[in-house]
Parts: structure tokens; C-alpha cells; sequence
């Protein structure tokens, strides 16, 4: 049984460690693509920095979805008094 729980641990880590990982590079990379822009000089620039930033958007409304998700499954591994839930949290 203790070989188990140590095999769901390093699983459990590894699982959030990478999660983690995966959401601050892209957190960092969106941050470097919208601060990377310029201004634009004219309206058709402004009407593509527009477009660029939408997308922007949604990509960031699509990863805070994920985000949920792993916040709900960390949630639910404390609520539940999971071995690991000290190190979740």
C-alpha cells in the first residue's frame, strides 16, 4: 500500500508541477505578444491591433477555462481529504 501512495504521490506532483509550469509559459508568452505590439498610426492599423487583441481574448478566456478546472480538481482532492491535500493547496 506504501508503494502505491508513493506512486500516486510523484503522479499527483508531477501532474500539478507541469500544469504549473505550462501556465506560466503561457502566461508569459501572452504577456511578451501584448505588450510586444505597437501602437498603430492609422485606422486600419488600429482596426488590426483590434482584431490581434480579440483573439488575445479569447485565448486567455479559453486558458482561464483550464485554469478553473485544475483550481476545482485541487479543490476537490482537499475537500475530500486526499493524502496529498497539504501539498495541493
Amino acid at each position: 500500500m506504501c508503494a502505491f501512495l508513493c506512486i500516486q504521490q510523484t503522479q499527483i506532483h508531477s501532474l500539478f508541477t507541469l500544469l504549473t509550469l505550462f501556465c506560466r509559459a503561457w502566461a508569459n508568452e501572452m504577456h511578451a505578444l501584448v505588450i510586444s505590439e505597437e501602437l498603430a498610426n492609422d485606422v486600419l492599423g488600429a482596426e488590426l491591433l483590434i482584431k490581434r487583441h480579440e483573439e488575445y481574448k479569447r485565448e486567455i478566456e479559453k486558458q482561464w477555462l483550464k485554469y478553473e478546472e485544475m483550481q476545482r480538481a485541487g479543490g476537490d482532492l482537499m475537500k475530500n481529504g486526499h493524502f496529498m491535500s497539504v501539498e495541493v493547496c
